[in-house]
């Protein structure tokens, strides 16, 4: 449904691709919306409670950073940041799917990477992002 929103056909009922540099403004701006929202929504899980005590908390009882760490929380947080956060971005950054395909993947990536607790030398999201590595643990495990 998401993707009938975003998807233009010509004629011919082909979906019409928008150019390369489209595509990256689309996944910058998907990457900012995306960033934005967990941002908050993880910060607003910090600050009730409520939501800590029977929801958040059951991403920082994994102690050890395990790659697979960055996808070990409570379904509704899945729900909360994952899903909601990818349904957002994907509208704002008005993306076709072929495109979203490609931003999920990376985020994927870039997500396990950040919890994977290994600073490898020439790892290029490193050198790209300042949330990183370092930054995960420091707020996961010991914040």
């Amino acid at each position: 449904m998401l993707f009938s929103l975003t998807t233009t056909s010509n004629a011919s009922g082909v979906t019409v691709e928008p150019s390369i540099t489209k595509q990256i403004i689309q996944i910058i701006i998907a990457m900012f919306v995306m960033d934005t929202w967990q941002y908050f929504v993880h910060w607003y899980m910090h600050q009730n409670k409520f939501l800590y005590c029977h929801i958040h908390s059951q991403h920082h009882r994994l102690v050890v950073p395990y790659a697979i760490g960055a996808l070990y929380n409570h379904p509704i947080e899945s729900l909360l940041l994952d899903t909601v956060g990818g349904a957002i971005s994907f509208l704002v950054s008005g993306m076709t799917a072929r495109t979203a395909v490609i931003f999920f993947c990376f985020d994927v990536v870039k997500t396990v990477d950040d919890h994977c607790g290994l600073w490898l030398p020439g790892n290029i999201f490193h050198l790209f992002f300042q949330n990183n590595t370092a930054y995960t643990f420091i707020i996961n495990y010991k914040g």
